[in-house]
Formats: C-alpha cells, sequence, structure tokens
C-alpha cells in the first residue's frame, strides 16, 4: 500500500445546476491536493417575504431647462383683482 500525504483540499468550484438535476461531486488529486467540483440544483422558489421599510428621500434633482419663451405680441393679462360691476352709460343724440 502506499501512503499519500495530502497537504490541502481545494474546492475548484461550486456549479447550479437547473432544479430537480441530481447533486454530484467530482474529486480529483493533483498529487498533493484533493481538488472538489461541487454541481448542485437550484432549490426551490421560496415564498413573498415582508415587504420593506420606505427610504429616505433622495436629494434636490438639477434644475430644469429653460422654458419657452412666450409671444411679445400676445396681449392676454391675468389679473388676480375680482372682477367689477361696470355701468353702461348710453348718450341720445
Amino acid at each position: 500500500n502506499n501512503i499519500v500525504t495530502v497537504t490541502a483540499a481545494q474546492v475548484d468550484s461550486t456549479n447550479t445546476l437547473p432544479q430537480g438535476s441530481p447533486a454530484n461531486v467530482n474529486v480529483g488529486f493533483d498529487g498533493t491536493n484533493v481538488r472538489f467540483t461541487f454541481d448542485i440544483p437550484r432549490g426551490n422558489d421560496g415564498s413573498q417575504g415582508q415587504p420593506g421599510n420606505n427610504g429616505s428621500d433622495g436629494g434636490q434633482g438639477p434644475q430644469g431647462a429653460q422654458g419657452k419663451a412666450g409671444d411679445p405680441r400676445s396681449t392676454s393679462r391675468t389679473s388676480l383683482a375680482p372682477p367689477t360691476a361696470s355701468r353702461r352709460t348710453s348718450r341720445s343724440t
């Protein structure tokens, strides 16, 4: 019988397989190290978790672009004063 001294064990990779696939482990020996490759199938999806807390407000956004200039020929004006009753007078000639 040959006695081999192993100085280390190393995991070379862990692979995720499609759900329902069989798990597998490949083991190799390079003369000094035992080397492993694990193939693990994906599990079932879990149930929906509880809603998280609201996050903090974001910072102020950048200033928007300047709006389009109005038509200088426009004569419409906005008045904040309430409308007043007007009297009409007519003259007979």
